[in-house]
């Protein structure tokens, strides 16, 4: 049987990932983990341990995600870099402060490159209340419609009027931060679209509002902008060294495999958090023979809120199960066994559904959270990861508990 994952735990799990990436401690700051190294994390709100994080690889389009000045167009406003506390405990933090007569009060950068119609991209800012509250996000140049907007409101933590073509979503962070996100398929194609950042007045405004400068400002700070369609964990580039910056994906898998897998049946027990808007088949567990023809697949699909379980035997789809999961954000587990009785699944404890099915021969490869380097999960595994030597058929574990009791 596997142990939780509690971190660290290095002896079950090895990663490969070619750069460092970031994650948050259990103290609510966000820490660089080295090359080649597992990324626990924790909620920095409310400090609960919400597991190995595991996302596919990204590049961050924004130059300077630290709000140093050089890389962002100003108007009206003044920036001020380094005038404040970061997520990541250093004194990293800009100030944005309006200034000027009555119009918009607005930095820019241009940093997107669309290719195609249709590319979902994601942004984000890290930001936190200063004598203003309310800030917009906005995509210019119309490459994604001129609903491409969201406002946030960093004084109560909600989303504010959003543009139809977006959705989006306000993360609490610690000491009053907030990382403020919106996410969106791309309508047009162009070589140097923006995301701007308007300092606003109110939740309720509409696209691009004007004001008369009143001394309102904001600490901004994280900034990001990627060609992907969730929301992913920071990509920073050094100060002094502008991006884009790319971090690698977490390529996870377990060690010893042969040791502890019972190829013919067996149960795994796993513990998740979706991430926000997750697109495409998304990995929860892959076990194979060495190929990607024979294979037991668990994995999030229908957006994070579905999990399927599916067995691959000789390149050919020999049967699946699913079953509804619930919400992003929130953990999960879910049971998944292979054998005698075909596979069997059950997510948060429900009646579990089963199919008559042949499983895949030779398995000797597991890996956690992506599927042999792709179909990353985009969100936390653990803390608990269990494989129990034998196949279980219903929602109980083997002492009698069930799984989400355990």
């Amino acid at each position: 049987m596997l142990s939780r994952l509690d971190y660290p735990d290095t002896d079950l799990l090895a990663v490969a990932r070619a750069n460092s990436g970031w994650s948050f401690g259990p103290d609510g700051v966000l820490a660089e983990r080295l090359a080649n190294t597992l990324r626990p994390d924790w909620d920095p709100a409310t400090g609960a341990h919400r597991g190995l994080l595991v996302e596919a690889a990204i590049t961050n389009r924004i130059t300077d995600p630290r709000f140093q000045g050089a890389a962002w167009s100003q108007s009206n406003v003044v920036l001020a870099p380094n005038a404040g506390l970061a997520p990541n405990g250093l004194t990293e933090a800009a100030l944005l402060t309006d200034g000027g007569a009555t119009s918009t009060h607005v930095i820019g950068a241009a940093n997107m490159t669309v290719a195609n119609i249709g590319d979902v991209y994601t942004s984000y800012v890290m930001a936190r209340a200063g004598a203003g509250s309310f800030i917009q996000l906005l995509w210019a140049n119309a490459i994604a419609g001129f609903g491409s907007w969201a406002n946030f409101d960093l004084a109560n933590g909600v989303v504010g009027n959003t543009g139809a073509n977006v959705s989006s979503g306000i993360r609490p962070l610690r000491d009053g931060w907030f990382l403020c996100w919106m996410s969106g398929a791309m309508t047009g194609a162009a070589t140097a679209a923006s995301l701007n950042l308007y300092l606003i007045t109110g939740a309720g405004q509409g696209r691009a509002p004007s004001y008369a400068a009143a001394g309102l400002s904001v600490y901004l700070w994280g900034g990001l902008t990627a060609l992907a369609g969730f929301v992913p964990s920071p990509v920073l580039s050094p100060i002094g060294s502008p991006g884009p910056s790319t971090r690698s994906a977490d390529n996870v898998s377990f060690i010893d495999v042969q040791r502890w897998l019972t190829p013919a049946a067996g149960t795994f027990v796993i513990d998740f958090i979706p991430g926000d808007v997750l697109s495409g088949d998304r990995e929860l567990l892959t076990v194979d023979d060495g190929t990607s023809s024979n294979r037991i697949r668990l994995s999030l699909i229908a957006g994070g809120t579905t999990v399927r379980l599916r067995s691959i035997v000789g390149g050919v789809i020999a049967g699946t199960v699913a079953m509804a999961s619930g919400p992003a954000l929130q953990r999960h587990t879910v049971r998944a066994s292979y054998g005698p009785a075909g596979l069997v699944l059950s997510v948060n404890g429900a009646a579990p559904v089963s199919t008559a099915v042949a499983i895949p021969p030779g398995l000797q490869r597991a890996f956690l959270g992506n599927a042999a380097g792709g179909n990353h999960l985009n969100g936390w595994i653990g803390p608990r990861a269990e494989h129990l030597a034998r196949q279980y058929t219903d929602a109980a574990g083997p002492d009698g508990y069930t799984i989400r009791d355990r």
